[in-house]
């Protein structure tokens, strides 16, 4: 049986506004906040992760430590998804676009304070506009107008784009 509140309690645990839980605000969700916002906690789950032990995760690293050591022995299509995953992870707690999630970039994933996110908002709000505009264009030469005349008709820019 689903709890009634299951899409509320949900909606608290996503910590970047997706609308889907990532692995890291599920296991966040977990556990007490006086855990996993420990600094001490933290670091010693960090170095789990960085198993070169140069201060920085990297992909290889987080996908090592993710399957078990076991991706060399995965099929490769399964080894494809693997790697994409694991590039979105990373990606997802990167604040400074290098690659690699150092221990600052950790705490603020494990803090739900990770700083790109906005960024990340925005480049998605950006896309959709793009992906719209794209639409409305497809649109116009559908009916054979220009775009601006299609504009004119759905009341303007913001209006067309809604449609």
């Amino acid at each position: 049986e689903i709890p009634e509140d299951l899409d509320h309690l949900a909606k608290q645990v996503d910590g970047n506004g997706s609308g889907e839980l990532t692995i890291s605000e599920f296991v966040a969700s977990t556990l007490d906040p006086r855990i996993y916002t420990n600094e001490e906690f933290c670091w010693a789950a960090f170095r789990i992760f960085d198993r070169n032990c140069d201060g920085k995760i990297g992909v290889k690293e987080l996908r090592d430590t993710m399957t078990n050591g076991t991706f060399n022995d995965m099929p490769p299509r399964e080894q494809k998804l693997v790697q994409e995953e694991n590039v979105a992870l990373l990606d997802e707690v990167d604040e400074d676009g290098d690659g690699e999630v150092d221990f600052a970039e950790f705490m603020h994933m494990m803090l739900g304070t990770t700083k790109k996110r906005e960024v990340n908002k925005k480049q998605r709000t950006h896309e959709e506009k793009v992906a719209g505009a794209a639409l409305l264009a497809e649109a116009a030469r559908d009916r054979g107008i220009d775009i601006l005349e299609l504009m004119k008709e759905r009341g303007g820019l913001t209006l067309a784009l809604a449609e």
